[in-house]
C-alpha cells in the first residue's frame, strides 16, 4: 500500500516535539521573519475584465506566455502550426509549422519553448524544442505514445510529459541544457493523463487520470505513488493553493470543480462552475484561474484559499489559459471558436510619455496607477533597446526629473515599476530626446569712439551647445552688406583704426549645428587727431621731413616704412622692429618746414626755458 503523507507524520512526531521543546526553552526574541510574514499576508485578488480579443484562426488549443518577451504561443493541432502572438497588440507575428498535431505548450525559465506533438490517439508522438521566441529550426524528440501535458520543475531542471493513452506513463527529461533535453527513466502514472502539475518543492507531480476520475500524487525522486484521490468525472488540470495544502481540480463532467485537502485527499469545498477544463495562476496577485468553455467563463480564485472570488463572463469558449506574471494579462483560447481573449486586472497604469527637451533643461517623466493600492514605485533607466534596465537611485515617486539633460542623454529610456505586495506593474518605456541649444547672444558689442590711430575693442558672448563658433563682420554701408573680418574668430575683436573707418558697423555671428545668432551691430566713430596732440604734431613733422629729404614716400630717415593695419589705419614699422600706428589724416594743408623751431615753455614764472628741435623724428607709442 502506498505510504501517504498522513502515515509519514507519525514517524516524525517525536522529532517535531523535540524541536518545539528546544524552541520554548530558548529566550524569547524579536522575530523579523514573523513580522515580514504578517506584513505579506495574502490579500484578495483584484477584479478582472476583458481587455481585448483577436481572431487568430480556428482549432487552437494549448497556450503559454513568455513574460520576458511578452509573447503568447498558441498550438493549433489540426492546422499543424504554432502561432507566435504579441501579448500587447494580439497581432500574430508569425507561425511555425510543426508535424504530428501540436497540442500543448510550455515556456521554460530561459524562454525555451516546448510543444507536445500528439501524434494521434494511441500513436507515437514527440516534443518540439525551440529557442526563445520560437526562432530557428525546432528540434524534435520522441516522447512516447500520444504525449499531451507538460510541466517543469520549479528549478527548471526537469521536464515532465504525460501520455493521453493507455497504458500511461510520464516521460522525464533532464534540462541541464534547456535546448537539448536528455530523457531519464519514465515515471508510472494513470492512463489518459491530459495535464500535470508539480509541487512547489519539486518533490511531487500530480497527474489527473481523465478516464479513471482520480488524481495520483507521484514522488518525482522514486517514482512511487504518494496518494490516489478520487475526484469526479473527467479531471483535467490540478492547481495548488499558495500553501500547497489544497488542490483545485477542474472537472469536465461535473457541475462544480472540487477543492481537495492534499493531506487527506478529502474534498473540502467546491467551486460553482460547471464543466471546467484548465487552470493557471498569477502568484504575484494571489490569483488562480479556471476555465468553463460552455458558459464562456473564467473563474478568478483566491490563491490562498482556492475560493471563487470573481466570474469573468463573455470570454469566447474559454479553454486553455495562460497568465503572464509580469504584465498580469491572462489569455485564453476558444473551445468553440477562433478568438484569443485577454483579461486583465481592472488596474490602470498610466504610462510615461516621451519627452523632448533642449540641452540644459530638466526632463520630467510621470506615471500613475489606479485600481489597486500600490505600496511603492521605482524608476528604471536604460541607454537603448538592447541595454539592461538599471534602477535610478532615490527615484521613488510618481514623477522623476532628470536635471539638466545633456545631448548624450538622447535615446535613453525610462519606465516606472509599481508594486503592491508581491505583485508589480511595469509601465512601457518613455524615450528622452535632447535637442541641441541654438546660440543665443547674451552680451552685445557696444559702440566705440576713438581718435584716429587708436585701438577699438569690441566684445560679445553667447550661450549654445558645443561646438559653438564665432566670427566678426563689418559693414561700411549702414548694414546693407556685411563682410567677414579675416582672422576675427574670438569673442573679443580689437584693432587700430583711422578716420576712414569712422561709421563702420561691427557685429558678431555665433553658429553651431543647431542654429545661428547675430549680435546687435556696434558703430565705430573715429575722430581726427591722435590720442596725444604732441604726438600728432611730431608725427606730422616726421611725415613732412620724410618727404623733403629725398626719402621714398612713406619712409622716414630712420628706415621706417608705412603700412595699413586690419582696421585701415596707417602703420609704420621702425628699424628696431616696433610697430607704430599713425592717426594723422591727410587734409591738403602745406607741409611743415624742415627746420621746426624749438618750442619754449616758461615754467614757474619764467625761471626755466626748454628748447627742443625735432627733425624727421617719431616718438614711439
Amino acid at each position: 500500500m502506498p505510504r501517504t503523507p498522513l502515515l509519514r507524520r507519525a514517524r516524525t512526531r517525536a522529532a517535531v516535539l523535540a524541536l518545539v521543546a528546544a524552541f520554548i526553552a530558548a529566550p524569547l526574541a524579536a522575530n523579523p521573519a514573523a513580522a515580514n510574514a504578517a506584513a505579506a499576508a495574502p490579500t484578495p485578488p483584484p477584479q478582472y475584465e476583458v481587455t481585448g480579443s483577436a481572431d487568430i484562426g480556428r482549432a487552437n488549443e494549448g497556450i503559454a506566455v513568455d513574460p520576458d518577451r511578452d509573447l503568447v504561443y498558441v498550438a493549433s493541432r489540426s492546422a499543424g502550426l504554432l502561432r507566435v502572438i504579441d501579448g500587447a497588440s494580439l497581432d500574430t507575428l508569425r507561425t511555425v509549422d510543426l508535424p504530428q498535431q501540436p497540442y500543448q505548450v510550455l515556456v521554460g525559465p530561459s524562454g525555451v519553448v516546448y510543444v507536445t506533438l500528439y501524434g494521434g490517439n494511441n500513436a507515437p508522438g514527440s516534443i518540439a524544442v525551440m529557442a526563445p521566441g520560437a526562432t530557428g529550426t525546432p528540434t524534435v524528440l520522441p516522447a512516447g505514445i500520444s504525449p499531451a501535458g507538460l510541466a517543469i520543475s520549479p528549478d527548471g531542471s526537469r521536464l515532465y510529459v504525460s501520455s493521453f493513452a493507455s497504458p500511461g506513463g510520464i516521460r522525464v527529461f533532464d534540462l541541464s541544457v534547456p535546448t537539448a533535453p536528455v530523457e531519464l527513466p519514465t515515471l508510472g502514472s494513470p492512463s489518459w493523463v491530459d495535464s500535470l502539475t508539480v509541487s512547489a518543492d519539486g518533490g511531487t507531480v500530480y497527474a489527473a487520470g481523465y478516464n479513471a476520475g482520480a488524481v495520483q500524487a507521484i514522488d518525482t525522486r522514486t517514482g512511487g505513488s504518494r496518494a490516489l484521490w478520487p475526484t469526479g468525472r473527467f479531471p483535467h488540470k490540478i492547481a495548488l493553493t499558495s500553501s500547497g495544502n489544497r488542490a483545485v481540480i477542474a472537472l469536465q463532467g461535473e457541475a462544480a470543480a472540487t477543492v481537495l485537502d492534499t493531506g487527506t485527499g478529502v474534498a473540502s469545498a467546491s467551486i460553482p462552475l460547471a464543466n471546467t477544463y484548465f487552470q493557471d495562476e498569477d502568484p504575484g496577485l494571489g490569483a488562480m484561474f479556471i476555465t468553463a468553455p460552455f458558459t464562456g467563463t473564467v473563474g478568478v480564485l483566491d490563491r490562498s484559499t482556492g475560493e471563487l472570488a470573481q466570474r469573468v463572463d463573455g470570454v469566447d469558449g474559454a479553454f486553455f489559459i495562460a497568465a503572464n506574471p509580469r504584465t498580469h494579462a491572462v489569455y485564453t483560447t476558444s473551445a468553440i471558436g477562433s478568438r484569443l481573449t485577454r483579461i486583465e486586472p481592472a488596474v490602470r497604469v498610466t504610462n510615461p510619455q516621451g519627452v523632448v527637451v533642449t540641452e540644459g533643461d530638466d526632463a520630467t517623466f510621470t506615471a500613475g496607477i489606479s485600481g489597486i493600492a500600490a505600496d511603492g514605485v521605482r524608476w528604471e533607466r536604460r541607454s537603448g533597446e538592447s541595454a539592461p534596465w538599471a534602477p535610478i537611485a532615490e527615484a521613488s515617486a510618481a514623477s522623476y526629473t532628470l536635471p539638466r539633460a545633456e545631448l548624450a542623454d538622447t535615446g535613453a529610456q525610462f519606465r516606472a515599476v509599481f508594486t503592491a505586495g508581491a505583485a508589480s506593474w511595469t509601465t512601457r518605456a518613455a524615450v528622452l530626446t535632447v535637442r541641441g541649444m541654438a546660440p543665443s547672444v547674451v552680451a552685445h558689442p557696444e559702440d566705440r569712439s576713438i581718435r584716429a590711430g587708436g585701438r577699438a575693442v569690441f566684445e560679445a558672448s553667447a550661450t549654445g551647445s558645443a561646438p559653438l563658433s564665432v566670427r566678426w563682420e563689418r559693414s561700411s554701408d549702414d548694414g546693407a552688406n556685411w563682410a567677414v573680418v579675416p582672422g576675427a574668430t574670438g569673442t573679443v575683436f580689437e584693432a587700430d583704426f583711422g578716420t576712414a573707418d569712422s561709421g563702420t558697423l561691427f557685429r558678431a555671428v555665433f553658429e553651431n549645428p543647431f542654429g545661428a545668432a547675430v549680435s546687435d551691430p556696434a558703430e565705430l566713430t573715429v575722430t581726427a587727431g591722435s590720442d596725444s596732440s604732441a604726438s600728432s604734431t611730431a608725427d606730422a613733422a616726421a611725415s613732412a621731413s620724410a618727404g623733403s629729404d629725398g626719402g621714398p614716400a612713406g619712409s622716414g630717415s630712420d628706415g621706417s616704412h608705412g603700412s595699413t593695419g586690419a582696421g585701415g589705419a596707417a602703420e609704420a614699422t621702425a628699424a628696431d622692429g616696433g610697430t607704430h600706428r599713425g592717426g594723422l589724416a591727410t587734409t591738403g594743408a602745406p607741409a611743415p618746414t624742415a627746420a621746426l623751431a624749438g618750442a619754449v615753455t616758461v615754467l614757474l614764472g619764467g625761471l626755466a626755458l626748454l628748447a627742443a628741435t625735432a627733425r624727421g623724428r617719431r616718438r614711439p607709442r
